[in-house]
């Protein structure tokens, strides 16, 4: 999301400096104006951007598998590893790297309808021929 923001602001900002330049102004002109005309729509994406991080940290806050890592996140920190911050983020991530891995699981892949298709007549046949055998 960070992403597509940024570029289509960046986008737009250039757009803008291109078309002010055309008319003639000077390279540092030119860029602060382009900027200045476009801050009202930085700020309004700025905000909107922090409420949705806003929203999914206060989400996060009550996921049972964040609480596992930060748990032993504040253990590699606090007791016997005496751990920096990022060195005890890694470590916890590792050590609950399947709690994390949980969360997304492998889609079973569809048939063609095709394969489905044959795996119906053969259904279709071994039926039959059981009934065939019964007789």
């Amino acid at each position: 999301m960070t992403v597509v923001i940024h570029d289509s602001l960046s986008s737009r900002f250039g757009k803008q400096v291109e078309r002010l330049l055309e008319k003639g102004a000077s390279e540092a002109v030119v860029q602060a104006k382009a900027f200045n005309a476009l801050l009202p729509d930085f700020r309004i994406k700025l905000r909107r951007l922090y409420l949705h991080y806003l929203k999914w940290f206060r989400r996060l806050k009550r996921d049972p598998v964040h609480k596992a890592v930060m748990k032993n996140l504040r253990r590699f920190m606090d007791e016997k590893e005496d751990m920096d911050y990022e060195e005890a983020a890694d470590a916890a991530l590792d050590r609950r790297k399947f709690l994390l891995n949980r969360m997304f699981q492998p889609w079973p892949v569809p048939k063609n309808e095709e394969e489905e298709e044959e795996e119906e007549e053969e259904e279709e046949d071994e039926e039959d021929d059981e009934k065939d055998n019964e007789s």
